[in-house]
């Protein structure tokens, strides 16, 4: 009975501290790793994105690290018409919360590499209209785009 009370002890004590660790490195990388996520994107973006809120977290989504975005609209490239067959087609997504999942290791090692994107109660709206204009086209292509340091590994 002794060793099982240790055990426990043992297990809540390890657990306490994997949670007061994670809650630290939130709270000691939180800012720094938002504000270079956010400016790696938006190098990298062609259309207009609008966010209410940013978070980041190591428990939200474990194992993974997470950026949290809050009511996010991306709006359709300015090229496509306007309406098409009586749709608007300003807006090419909108989602209450957006994920951006990061290996923890390494967003330490300062290499940001997203693993998943997730959208939480989101809808999309995809169009291409008579000219062959698309709204799904919101990231440049490599050859537009700086040297960016934010890889994306997505299957």
């Amino acid at each position: 009975m002794r060793y099982i009370k240790s055990i426990l002890l043992g297990l809540f004590l390890g657990l306490l501290f994997l949670i007061v660790a994670a809650v630290s490195i939130t709270l000691i990388y939180e800012q720094e790793v938002s504000q270079y996520v956010v400016e790696e994107i938006n190098q990298g973006l062609n259309v207009k994105i609008d966010v209410e809120e940013i978070n980041f977290s190591l428990l939200r989504k474990f194992p993974n690290a997470s950026l949290e975005f809050k009511s996010v609209t991306a709006f359709s490239s300015s090229l496509l018409n306007k309406t098409i067959l009586g749709y608007r087609t300003d807006t090419l997504f909108f989602a209450k919360r957006l994920f951006l999942e990061f290996n923890i290791f390494d967003l330490l090692s300062a290499d940001y590499k997203i693993k998943n994107i997730h959208f939480d109660q989101g809808k999309i709206n995809i169009f291409i209209d008579q000219y062959g204009n698309e709204n799904y086209r919101f990231w440049k292509s490599d050859n537009e785009t700086s040297e960016s340091q934010i890889v994306l590994e997505l299957n």
